[in-house]
């Protein structure tokens, strides 16, 4: 919860070069996703197979 607070306050916090950011943000956020299905679905295989 802290961590989405934190990526809603850099923005402000950096003021101009907020616009940047908020470009990227979409992209960052479909990372975690992807990572967090990555990881799930090897952890998933690793405990079928065992």
């Amino acid at each position: 919860m802290t961590k989405i607070l934190l990526l809603s306050l850099i923005p402000v916090l950096l003021g101009n070069s907020a616009g940047a950011l908020g470009a990227l943000l979409p992209l960052i956020i479909g990372g975690i996703i992807v990572l967090g299905i990555a990881i799930g679905s090897i952890w998933a295989i690793i405990k079928f197979f065992r």
